[in-house]
């Protein structure tokens, strides 16, 4: 018998059974039982309807029934209808006995619901396994959803906005996601990551669209709840998700290439994990939902069990994500991962350089402006510290900046809403489309294009010509009508085209306060305004193009005037931002003597870095005369762009961090549309920086940030020059012709730099000189309104010398291992050493007080935070004693620096003997303690007497002994007490020579530092071996103390050292302070010169160079700066200082001055100016804070050869306008340019720096950081010689060289042979 017959007939049998026993109430009872026909009649009806419904009906299956719970007796109605189903309701509650037909049954049922259960799970297996297989097919699918995405936007969007005007709890989520997919179409490069998040923030947002069916938000559900209470917790939840999201996205697109490969697992999780949730969240809502519709009760319990198993479901979805993300590399994140190879951990900086390099390739390639302006030491630094940032961190600290974004955004969506409510003269479209010109909103667009017959685009010249010729025509019909009287009562001529069947556009008339715009509808005018409607430069207009163009006027401007604003107002309003913005520039220029030295390198760097690329717009704008009073009638328009431009900078800080942000704050269009009133507020706020830079120590960020927000604007910029130089191109036209008249010539320069940056028209430019005075500014806002870091934070570390605190005393209560006190009780001191036999430190004394935290088990933890040198550090050990020794403690402890992502974290490892007050052993830059190949050694000793310590190669417990024969180690430990005891008395006595060589230390420090490259900049000649040796026996003289402070001091002055960019062409040492420049020589091709840094040696120097036209000869006429020499004065400042180096030498000539042999004298100042310095003058480094330069100069002549060799009488002729020594052209010295007295200074006053011209500086004329010398000596005739000449001159150099070769060999062969007969001799 067939299992469904089986079925059937065993039913039969039991409701005959049930019906010869319905009196019996001894059956069993299923749940729905339990509730009796009374209590069911009883009951009133469900939503106000006529039937019963019967809840609660379940049936459990023998053969553990429950038990019946006591009976309720309720009240039977006495209706006919109760009486009647009575027995029908006992019959079908009651079960039937269990017969062998029933057991046969329920094991039946049984079998079959575990095969049921495990073909689920074997399904569920096998769709892991398919999930595993068809990854690549699941990319190809949200490849695909990527590629619609855009495309299925506008329709969503439409459509949630009608759900949020019916149900408005929802529109939290719906602005949410409107305002984050506006900031994802800003990006000009979208990663397909982020797409395929938003792919599925979509399908989580679709879900809503469910709620058009449901008409009663506020009715209950079956468990009293309504869909509105259920849904608007779950709706804010999708925001917040949205919204973190986004950020997370922000963040990471703005990370460094080299960021994205190497935490790339990490920052892909993170992104993943963001699916999840979305996931999470639709099944919310349809859950939600379900419980309100058709789906009923049964659904939305299926819908409960299904987020009970959800966290599986989510977990496997972003598992794959993983995948997917990892598949969607772009092919410049596989070629750096390529480079990198397998790194665990942070690279070395070898291969972070290497990396860094290969991505501003990559970068540059791109047209990233940004990143090729950037140092590479800076790069570096950044690099590191985005490395050491973890990924919640960058995600946490940007949520401020994407906050003010998103605000701008949300804004900006409102606003649109309301403008297009608004808009007067526009055509409603209808549903259904006639034709193209349908389409067109502005009556007058469309009637041109309907009367001309256009499809979906036309070209762009017969447009703005038929549009001209639509306003000429239709004002001349307009007066017309005013002169002869109406015709519409005459009959029309038999015959004569009736146009009563065609229809009439209703065309808005001119109104009259606009008319005059008709004047600039010209040919000419019009002809101007192609690029406003041609967006993308294709030649063609197309009707979103039009729409675009019309929806963008004033609201309360017509057709008319909008148009003359681009025929001519645009290109009036761009000329009045670009000479406010050459203003700005001007006075940012006169400015830099005035801000403070230790802001004037951030000040310099930033005009370097924004100059060129803003010039660049306004210089090459084409000129005309300004219409004031045409231009009266645009200013509401460019007021109310200039305040919504304002208020979206002021929203963001006025600072852009990335393209997507540019778009939002510039708004909608072309770049050229907003490129000057952004560019003319951006440089207004950065002139109020450096205005306040005046009187206030900025932090280092500040014009740095300012520079890379400029640097934003002109990357938009460049990639526009591209796109249009491509287009331009492809049309195969001329494109530097187009450029001159494209957007009024704005990109010309940009196209073709040798505009205004060829080395004939730097060389020829000069731009009048400005005299700043703040007074005349208008006053500035507080500084806390300007400044977007803190200011005036103290450089110099004072707190080193603070007066020390009580002695350690640690908490006997954390310390669980009582063998540790003596680890803890007192301060230690000591150095860092190289190798394991170095004798000298790498950098200076550490001093540190262990504090204990926690025992865990036998091993006792410890931390501390201090500070060493000029970066602060964190310390967290532990200590236990060695399993073979109890007085024996193993110490290990990582030093780390969380301020400073330079330094990587110091492992160290050491045997302590418990109650010693020495603590050595090795460290390293790697947790494993075989690999540590550097010694160090501590003592809780004085931190004066430490300075004497010997290095742990010296006290190393050998036998060893040195050339003397001696006990190298007895005679280490004796010098140490000897010195340490010797410094002891003198500094107790208050020595004078005590304090002399601290002084003289502190000199010879710095001017080592500033020369070794270990702080943020470099200047002067590198060290040699021998140097590099005494910069390290000098760090071990100091102490922590002395060691802090000296380290800031010699920081502060390298930021109030003038950085000139350029390098030393004999020493090849960079720049700071003052440079030499050679006024004769050219490149080739360039405005560069042949600079000198100001000591003797260099300027004595001859120099030879491929790229130059003739050598350098010692004799040429050389410029002195103290000032950064921008692209913008390099003309001006060599054409005055050549002018006033000929007054100079005719002011000389015109003297009547004794002059001695000149012959005798250039022969004694050139041999000493090639042969040592001026012995009169300092060699150290002179330190001023903050108005001298760094490094005291010396002198190109020796004032003891100049006064044995000379003997002037100075009763008449130039004289020196600091001593008063009179001058002659036979010995060299400087003359001012700018002084508008003749300013003469003798090279040994000059020579002494700013406090050598004291005398001079009191008379308040001469400015030693801003004027500029040059030097004043007799001219050389420079011969021009013939191919022979060169020849002997070439052999008699040649000549020359072997005979002081042969000298050499000759002394180096004599004293071998001294000392071989001195080992005879023996």
């Amino acid at each position: 018998m067939s299992l469904p017959r089986l079925l059937k007939k065993l039913s039969s049998k039991s409701l005959k059974k049930s019906k010869r026993t319905g009196s019996n109430d001894d059956g069993p009872k299923t749940a729905a039982s339990d509730v009796s026909f009374g209590e069911v009649m009883a009951r009133p009806p469900v939503n106000g309807s006529s039937e019963h419904v019967v809840t609660g009906y379940a049936y459990i299956p023998p053969p553990v029934p429950p038990l019946p719970p006591p009976t309720v007796q309720v009240s039977i109605p006495q209706d006919e209808l109760s009486l009647s189903l009575q027995d029908a309701w006992k019959s079908a509650n009651t079960n039937p006995k269990t017969s062998k037909a029933d057991k046969m049954l329920l094991r039946v049922e049984n079998g079959i619901q575990g095969a049921m259960t495990r073909e689920a799970q074997g399904a569920s297996e096998l769709t892991i396994v398919e999930t595993e297989l068809t990854a690549v097919g699941v990319l190809e699918t949200i490849e695909n959803g990527i590629h619609s995405l855009a495309e299925g936007m506008p329709v969503l969007m439409n459509a949630l906005d009608e759900v949020a005007k019916l149900h408005p709890f929802v529109g939290v989520a719906v602005m949410a996601f409107k305002a984050v997919w506006a900031l994802e179409q800003k990006r000009r490069d979208n990663d397909k990551k982020i797409l395929a998040l938003h792919v599925e923030m979509k399908d989580m947002m679709s879900i809503l669209l469910q709620l058009k069916t449901v008409k009663d938000v506020d009715a209950k559900a079956p468990n009293g709840e309504t869909i509105k209470g259920r849904m608007q917790v779950i709706v804010e939840t999708a925001a917040k998700n949205i919204k973190g999201c986004a950020n997370a996205c922000d963040t990471y697109v703005k990370k460094k290439l080299v960021v994205k490969v190497i935490k790339g697992p990490i920052w892909e999780g993170k992104l993943a994990a963001f699916s999840g949730e979305f996931t999470k969240r639709r099944d919310e809502f349809q859950l939600a939902l379900s419980m309100h519709t058709a789906l009923g009760v049964d659904a939305a319990v299926r819908g409960i069990d299904s987020l009970a198993d959800s966290s599986k479901a989510i977990e496997a979805k972003i598992d794959m994500m993983m995948k997917l993300f990892a598949q969607m590399a772009s092919p410049e994140q596989k070629e750096l991962t390529r480079l990198a190879g397998d790194q665990k951990g942070t690279p070395s900086d070898e291969v972070l350089k290497r990396l860094n390099e290969e991505e501003n390739r990559l970068s540059g390639a791109q047209g990233n402006s940004k990143e090729q302006s950037a140092t590479k030491d800076k790069q570096l630094a950044d690099l590191k510290a985005e490395l050491k940032t973890t990924a919640d961190a960058a995600i946490a600290a940007n949520m401020e900046v994407f906050d003010r974004k998103f605000e701008i955004q949300r804004r900006q969506i409102e606003e649109a809403v309301e403008r297009a409510v608004k808009r007067q003269g526009d055509r409603i479209i209808g549903a259904v489309l006639a034709g193209p010109h349908d389409r067109i909103k502005d009556p007058n667009v469309h009637a041109v294009w309907q009367e001309m017959a256009w499809r979906g685009s036309v070209k762009a010249r017969h447009f703005v010509m038929a549009l001209r010729d639509h306003f000429q025509e239709d004002h001349k019909h307009k007066y017309k009508h005013k002169s002869t009287p109406s015709t519409s009562d005459t009959k029309a001529p038999e015959g004569a085209d009736s146009e009563a069947s065609q229809p009439k556009v209703e065309v808005p008339p001119i109104p009259k306060e606009d008319e005059w715009a008709l004047d600039f509808i010209s040919i000419f005018a019009v002809l101007t305004s192609i690029t406003a409607f041609d967006d993308d430069a294709s030649g063609f207009v197309t009707v979103s193009e039009v729409n675009t163009f019309t929806s963008m006027r004033p609201h309360d401007w017509s057709i008319a005037r909008w148009i003359a604003y681009w025929s001519i107002g645009h290109h009036q309003t761009m000329l009045s931002y670009a000479e406010k913005i050459n203003e700005i520039l001007t006075k940012m220029f006169a400015i830099r003597p005035h801000i403070l030295p230790a802001n004037k390198q951030a000040a310099n760097s930033y005009l370097e870095n924004v100059y060129i690329g803003v010039y660049s717009l306004v210089g090459s704008l084409e000129k005309r005369m300004i219409n004031t009073g045409i231009q009266a009638k645009f200013e509401s328009y460019v007021t109310q762009e200039e305040e919504r431009i304002r208020l979206n900078l002021e929203s963001v800080k006025y600072d852009l961090d990335d393209s997507a942000t540019l778009a939002l704050v510039a708004g909608e269009g072309r770049i050229e549309r907003t490129v000057f009133p952004l560019l003319y507020l951006l440089l207004k706020r950065h002139l109020e920086i450096f205005r306040v830079g005046q009187k206030h120590t900025l932090d280092t960020e500040e014009l740095w940030d300012a520079a890379d927000t400029v640097t934003w604007v002109l990357d938009a910029v460049n990639a526009r020059v591209e796109l249009l130089q491509s287009v331009f191109q492809q049309q195969k036209l001329d494109v530097a012709q187009q450029f001159k008249s494209f957007s009024f010539g704005l990109y010309a320069a940009i196209n073709n730099p040798d505009l205004l940056w060829a080395d004939k028209v730097i060389q020829e430019t000069e731009f009048a000189d400005y005299h700043y005075e703040d007074s005349f500014e208008e006053p500035l806002p507080t500084v806390d309104k300007i400044l977007n870091y803190p200011a005036d934070e103290e450089r110099l570390d004072f707190a080193a010398y603070a007066p020390p605190g009580p002695p350690p005393s640690p908490d006997a209560s954390l310390i669980r291992l009582h063998q540790a006190t003596g680890l803890f009780s007192k301060r230690w001191n000591g150095f860092n050493y190289g190798a394991l036999d170095a004798l000298y430190p790498v950098a200076g004394m550490l001093s540190m007080t262990f504090e204990p935290t926690t025992l865990a088990g036998d091993i006792q933890r410890f931390a501390a935070a201090e500070r060493a040198n000029s970066v602060k550090y964190n310390i967290d050990g532990e200590c236990r004693l060695a399993e073979d020794d109890w007085n024996t403690m193993v110490v290990t402890f990582k030093r780390s620096f969380p301020s400073d992502p330079d330094y990587p974290a110091q492992h160290y490892h050491a045997l302590w003997v418990v109650g010693s007050n020495t603590l050595t052993g090795t460290w390293g830059n790697d947790e494993d303690v075989a690999a540590y190949d550097n010694a160090f050694m501590f003592k809780q000793i004085d931190p004066q007497d430490a300075c004497f310590m010997p290095a742990p190669i010296q006290i190393k417990p050998t036998e060893a002994t040195d050339s003397s024969g001696r006990n190298s180690k007895a005679r280490a430990l004796w010098a140490f007490a000897l010195n340490a005891t010797l410094l002891r008395v003198r500094r107790e006595r208050w020595s004078w020579s005590y304090f002399e060589e601290r002084r003289h230390n502190r000199k010879r420090f710095i001017e080592l530092y500033f020369r070794s490259g270990q702080g943020k900049s470099q200047f002067g000649k590198d060290l040699s071996s021998d140097e590099w040796e005494e910069l390290s026996k000098m760090k071990k003289t100091l102490t922590n103390l002395d060691s802090r402070f000296y380290h800031t001091l010699a920081e502060a002055q390298l930021e109030a050292t003038v950085h000139h960019s350029a390098w030393c062409d004999n020493c090849r040492g960079t720049i700071g302070g003052a440079r030499v420049s050679c006024l004769v020589c050219q490149m080739k091709g360039t405005f560069n010169t042949v600079d000198f840094d100001e000591s003797a040696e260099c300027i004595a120097a001859s120099v030879t160079r491929d790229d130059m036209q003739k050598p350098h000869l010692p004799h040429h006429d050389l410029i002195k700066l103290r000032r950064v020499l921008h692209i913008r004065d390099f003309g001006k400042t060599f054409h005055r200082a050549k002018d006033a180096l000929a007054h100079a030498r005719d002011l000389m000539k015109d003297t009547a001055t004794s002059v001695p042999d000149v012959g005798l004298v250039q022969s004694a100042v050139q041999t000493s100016a090639v042969s040592k310095r001026l012995s009169t003058l300092p060699t150290k480094l002179a330190i001023t804070i903050p108005s001298s330069p760094a490094r005291g100069p010396r002198s190109a002549v020796s004032t003891r050869t100049t006064q044995t060799a000379l003997d002037v009488n100075t009763s008449t002729g130039p004289q020196c306008a600091n001593c008063g020594k009179g001058l002659c052209l036979a010995v060299p010295c400087w003359y001012c340019v700018q002084c508008e007295e003749d300013t003469f200074i003798c090279w040994e006053c000059d020579a002494k720096g700013e406090m050598g011209i004291a005398e001079l500086l009191k008379k308040m004329v001469h400015k030693f950081h801003a004027h500029d010398l040059v030097r004043v000596r007799d001219k050389v005739e420079e011969k021009e010689l013939t191919m022979e000449e060169r020849f002997e001159e070439a052999v008699k150099t040649m000549e020359l060289r072997m005979g002081k070769m042969e000298k050499t060999v000759d002394e180096r062969l004599g004293r071998v042979e001294m000392l071989l007969e001195q080992i005879l001799a023996r």
